[in-house]
């Protein structure tokens, strides 16, 4: 399975356990069914979109009900979110490593080998092994 399917299969999850990623909203990315292009949400009211197009760097102003929504971009706390909703005791410190709980003297150790999530990036800008990570722990 390629990174690109695991990180598609890992916003799935996060789309399941948080429905409001999907919400036509501030931040959501969405694709015109008329061309394909990509864009974001920059307004929404009444279903009508404010929109940046990437492509034509313009905005726009459309009807919603036509496109197709993509969701925001998936963040941290969307993964730990669905992490929490698998019953998986899982945390993260301060420098974004991941930590396993372990109930017999009720402390949270790191993982080894260290899997760091880099705290400026969302899902799509973390390394191959996060991705990996995070995709085995989500198919348990």
């Amino acid at each position: 399975m390629t990174t690109e399917e695991k990180i598609k299969a890992i916003e799935i999850a996060c789309q399941k356990a948080n429905p409001e990623i999907m919400e036509p909203r501030f931040g959501c990315r969405v694709k015109l069914k008329q061309n394909g292009n990509d864009g974001i949400i920059l307004n929404e009211a009444y279903g009508i979109w404010l929109y940046y197009n990437y492509d034509a760097q313009q905005i726009f102003v459309r009807n919603f009900e036509k496109d197709e929504i993509l969701g925001r971009e998936i963040q941290l706390a969307d993964v730990l979110l669905a992490i929490a909703k698998e019953n998986l005791w899982m945390a993260i410190d301060e420098l974004g490593r991941f930590m396993d709980w372990e109930g017999k003297h009720a402390t949270y150790n790191l993982i080894k080998p260290i899997i760091t999530w880099d705290l400026t990036k969302n899902l799509n800008g973390q390394k191959e092994e996060v991705v990996d990570f995070i995709f085995n722990l989500l198919q348990k």
